[in-house]
């Protein structure tokens, strides 16, 4: 999880009328809740991005 979803969340599906809370959280702490996050799932942070690319079908 990017901290900036934490500290800026924008709308996934503007369709719903739901958005992802704001928690008005610190960069460290924001940072702190990830790290903690991709532990509890096994994984390290920050993550490895991995840019998709688009097949020709």
């Amino acid at each position: 999880m990017d901290i900036c979803v934490l500290k800026e969340p924008f709308d996934l599906r503007p369709w719903l009328d739901v958005k992802m809370p704001s928690f008005d959280m610190s960069t460290e702490d924001a940072t702190k809740l990830a790290i903690f996050l991709a532990a509890k799932d096994g994984e390290q942070y920050p993550y490895e991005y991995i840019e998709e690319t688009k097949r020709d079908i």
